[in-house]
């Protein structure tokens, strides 16, 4: 309070946000700024009041407190910036601001995961697993998992023939062309081999084909009224990706070889 005139009956109380710890004070400019880390609400204070607990006064003549955010709490007084609320815990979260103990941090349900300040738990994603609270876990190379909320490692999918799981947090990929897993398990497909191809999701290399079509030509000789024939052989290639298939038969004495 200050009593700038004489004779005054009843003092001037300092205006909200402001403080006047002396006595006898004739002038406003006798009030004081309430400081950082303090808050002032009502009129005419002596002591400004300490930030309560699940708060933060982060400037001069506050009148109000700030709430520390979701995810964090605060069981001190004083506290003068939001960084200094203490954050949840991984493992753990918090949905209301102004929390005022670590009790109000609550753990992370099965199937989910929470980093620190996290205001709400996290679904644990497809190719994860989460038996700890505090962290998501791809599943194991060779296996997958295509559902939400797995909990533990078995619940990962052996990865089928045809397809390779890399882990990592990775899919279930069908072998592209020119590879194949013939096992189960695979985290990676093979080269086709030599000889051999591969379509896309091919669980074991085929051997490659061979082609070719036979036509026959007929000569006629009207003088003696007998035919003779030459038998002529197309052959042609036929191309697989990665690796390619060349193929070719030959007619040689009513046996075939095949080169490849």
């Amino acid at each position: 309070n200050y009593c700038p005139y004489d004779g005054m009956i009843v003092p001037i109380k300092c205006y909200l946000g402001k403080y006047n710890p002396s006595i006898g004070s004739k002038s406003e400019n006798d009030c004081i700024p309430c400081p950082i880390g303090t808050f002032c609400n009502v009129e005419g204070l002596a002591i400004p009041n300490p930030c309560s607990q699940g708060y933060y006064c982060p400037s001069e003549e506050l009148v109000n407190p700030v709430f520390c955010p979701v995810g964090t709490y605060n069981d001190k007084t004083g506290l003068q910036n939001e960084e200094q609320c203490t954050p949840c815990p991984r493992g753990t979260f918090n949905t209301k601001e102004g929390q005022t103990s670590i009790t109000n941090c609550l753990a992370c349900n099965k199937g989910t995961y929470c980093l620190e300040k996290q205001v709400s738990p996290i679904t644990c994603p497809p190719n994860y697993y989460c038996s700890d609270p505090t962290q998501k876990i791809p599943c194991p190379k060779g296996t997958y998992f295509n559902g939400l909320y797995a909990i533990d490692a078995l619940q990962c999918t052996t990865c089928q023939p045809g397809f390779y799981c890399s882990g990592n947090g990775a899919n279930a990929v069908q072998c592209e062309l020119g590879t194949y897993s013939q096992n189960s398990g695979n985290y990676n497909c093979l080269t086709c081999p030599e000889g051999y191809y591969c379509e896309t999701g091919s669980s074991f290399p085929k051997i490659c084909p061979s082609f070719g079509l036979n036509f026959i030509t007929v000569n006629w000789d009207p003088t003696s009224r007998l035919s003779t024939y030459s038998q002529v052989f197309h052959q042609f290639s036929i191309q697989y990706p990665r690796p390619s298939c060349s193929t070719t038969k030959k007619r040689n004495h009513n046996e075939w070889t095949k080169n490849a």
